[in-house]
């Protein structure tokens, strides 16, 4: 889904009571927020998903997930001009090495005395329109989170 184009046909199946329905929709031509599990690939040895009982609660959709492992990275492939990382921000978050189609762009930082939660902390604008990937690499901290990434089109 994240790989299809803007305004682009989506026909899906769905089983219900033994049977099969056809579903046709358009996928968004706008900005469209995605979730920490929509086709995020998690690579390393430590991530793990939260959920609003353990600390996803004032998350996006109430979930996250969150390593404590320098090195371990995640990455999105997406169709569209632009993408937003969300986060949180606190003392025990650190770097994060932000990476579009597989160039570093910049290195963040997610540490502040107060926590925050839903936090815009990489926004990149203006790809030529399609297929791009974001990667980011836990640099230092305690914690790298991973919240939700708002795709522009």
């Amino acid at each position: 889904y994240n790989a299809i184009a803007p305004r682009s046909q989506v026909s899906v199946s769905v089983w219900r009571n033994q049977a099969s329905t056809s579903l046709t929709f358009t996928k968004v031509s706008g900005s469209e927020l995605l979730n920490d599990t929509a086709g995020v690939v998690y690579t390393g040895s430590a991530w793990a998903w939260k959920n609003a009982s353990s600390v996803g609660s004032i998350s996006y959709q109430n979930d996250i997930y969150a390593t404590t492992h320098v090195g371990d990275s995640f990455s999105l492939t997406f169709n569209g001009t632009g993408v937003d990382m969300i986060t949180e921000k606190y003392s025990d978050e650190g770097q994060i090495a932000i990476y579009i189609d597989g160039v570093l762009k910049q290195t963040i930082t997610c540490a502040q005395s107060t926590r925050a939660y839903q936090q815009t902390v990489y926004t990149i604008t203006g790809l030529a329109a399609g297929h791009h990937t974001i990667k980011g690499v836990m640099k230092t901290g305690t914690y790298m989170i991973v919240d939700a990434f708002n795709v522009h089109s």
